[in-house]
């Protein structure tokens, strides 16, 4: 991560989303998950639009889920459904090409 006092403890980069347990290790650090968030955003897309040279393309969508995590079991239940989100993209609702029988 680009930001002191902040660590990426687990990610993966699908293909039209992310998932990232973000932690912040600083606890007097001035900052706020909107601005790590918001940062990480700009930058990326700074970066996409400088080496696509596509300066129009939309790289994020608006906001971000959150979800605290509290106990040592969460973060590891949560650890192991980023790892294995890749494995799942078939069935998984965001992927496009995956319909629902209904």
């Amino acid at each position: 991560m680009h930001m002191p006092g902040v660590n990426i403890d687990t990610y993966v980069i699908m293909p039209n989303h992310i998932h990232a347990i973000i932690q912040i290790v600083e606890p007097n650090a001035p900052t706020s998950l909107s601005s790590i968030i918001g940062s990480f955003k700009s930058a990326s897309t700074k970066a996409v639009h400088r080496n696509l040279d596509a300066p129009a393309l939309m790289v994020w969508q608006r906001g971000f889920f959150e979800h605290i995590i509290r106990t040592e079991k969460a973060l590891f239940q949560i650890r192991q459904y980023i790892v294995d989100n890749p494995i799942q993209w078939h069935v998984h609702r965001l992927n496009p090409q995956f319909e629902t029988t209904g």
